[in-house]
């Protein structure tokens, strides 16, 4: 979708344990594990040079494609982290560790549209994006996520300091020469494809991760919601709010080991809990806003990369 003018990851450093100081076919089942562990803990000091890893070694394996989106989402989630702690790290300091990660996110979500692109047959002379149906469920909401979210970040910033417009522009030029409307384009075509995917899957009869529907319809109410779209953001509200009461939401009163073993369950408990409150907020029900943000804050506590984002 765009190419960036410079390198923004940093070359990996040995932080993340000696015993997957290379991956191997052998280390990789072990290595993924303790990424997914570090992520969920926000140990991104060595999360991030072990993703770089991981991506390194399925390049070797001929997965690259597969690879950029999981590498795509660390990244975002350490960018979410930094912003998230923005007004304790100092303002210069989370804005730059945020954009650097933001943008190595994107930087692999671009060469992963662009994979696609070319077995199209190219960039489109009107500047358009490929389609993304050769893309899973999974790859579109990391794709929707990561780009939604930086557009609305740059958008919010560039209020208060225009010139980052500007600055964001010169790293990660886009076709049209608007970055958050680029960003919400990509994201936009990313949901409605991964919600059309998720209709074909249950008309064949097909089991479907139940937070990934909300996710996409999550992200589609933001953009609704920033775009002043009064009848999207009614009909993306009632309809993460139904799938929320079908949400098989993992025990509370789960054992440490449990927990454990499922701290991807409990991580994404809390981020459903938190589109729900959204969703009844923008409908104006507080009182159960409240109490899906009450909900997330008690799965957060199982979760300290959720509970530090909250």
């Amino acid at each position: 979708f765009w190419c960036y003018n410079i390198n923004m990851s940093e070359e990996s450093e040995p932080t993340a344990g000696a015993q997957f100081d290379t991956v191997t076919p052998e280390n990789y089942e072990a290595a993924s594990q303790e990424l997914s562990r570090l992520t969920w803990e926000g140990d991104y000091d060595k999360a991030l040079p072990l993703a770089d890893k991981l991506l390194a070694h399925r390049t070797e394996r001929g997965e690259r494609d597969t690879a950029l989106v999981s590498h795509a989402s660390t990244y975002y989630s350490a960018a979410s982290r930094i912003w998230s702690e923005r007004k304790t790290r100092g303002t210069f300091k989370s804005l730059w560790g945020a954009g650097k990660a933001m943008l190595t996110a994107l930087r692999s979500l671009d060469e992963r549209i662009g994979s696609e692109e070319r077995k199209q047959g190219g960039p489109r002379n009107d500047g358009s994006i490929p389609s993304l149906d050769g893309m899973s469920v999974d790859e579109l909401d990391v794709t929707q996520t990561v780009y939604r979210r930086a557009g609305e970040v740059v958008h919010a910033v560039s209020k208060k300091i225009p010139i980052v417009n500007s600055i964001v522009q010169f790293f990660a030029p886009t076709r049209t020469g608007n970055f958050v409307r680029d960003c919400d384009t990509v994201a936009v075509h990313a949901i409605d494809t991964g919600l059309k995917k998720i209709d074909a899957a249950k008309a064949a009869g097909e089991t479907v991760v139940p937070h990934t529907e909300i996710f996409l319809n999550g992200g589609a109410l933001e953009i609704a919601t920033r775009h002043g779209q009064v009848d999207q953001v009614a009909a993306r509200s009632q309809k993460i709010l139904e799938l929320g009461g079908q949400y098989p939401w993992p025990p509370l009163d789960a054992s440490a080991d449990y927990v454990a073993g499922h701290m991807t369950d409990f991580g994404q408990a809390v981020r459903v809990a938190r589109k729900l409150a959204d969703a009844a907020r923008a409908v104006g029900d507080t009182a159960k806003a409240e109490e899906y943000e009450s909900i997330a804050r008690q799965y957060a506590q199982f979760v300290p990369d959720q509970k530090a984002k909250l």
